[in-house]
């Protein structure tokens, strides 16, 4: 089991901030799902209370101690009522997993194709208010 926790935090960690957002609210859905048996395809709205589903705090325990046993975190038994939606849960794990693997955790770049940017300007100012090269000249020559 520990191998297990290790791997799914540690995955998360490697993922851009947004991913892992996005990796983590949908380990968290599909927890609720299951503890609660509720069909498969339901989809737990990120603000929904989760004691707006049939959440008891027997529930709310199996909750915590799902979250607890696959990310290595300890965590309160009043979890689910502390953060009472999948964004807040989100939110709480995700600084807590930053804590835990410190200011060292390697932050991963997008997995966008970074292209190098040019920024090309050129400025010219003629003397005597010429208004192109040419005229310039004329003005220097005389």
């Amino acid at each position: 089991m520990e191998s297990a926790v290790t791997d799914l935090a540690a995955s998360l960690l490697r993922l851009t901030p947004a991913e892992r957002r996005d990796e983590l609210a949908r380990f968290l859905r599909q927890r609720v799902v299951e503890i609660l048996f509720l069909p498969d395809d339901y989809e737990v709205g990120p603000r929904t209370s989760l004691f707006d589903l049939p959440l008891d705090s027997l529930k709310a325990v199996d909750l915590k101690n799902a979250i607890e046993s696959r990310l290595g975190l300890p965590l309160p038994s009043s979890i689910a009522f502390d953060h009472p939606t999948i964004e807040d849960l989100t939110t709480h794990l995700l600084e807590r997993l930053q804590a835990e693997a410190g200011p060292a955790a390697p932050v991963a770049r997008s997995r966008a194709r970074e292209d190098a940017i040019a920024i090309v300007g050129m400025a010219c100012r003629f003397p005597g208010g010429a208004n192109d090269p040419e005229t310039g000249r004329q003005h220097k020559a005389s």
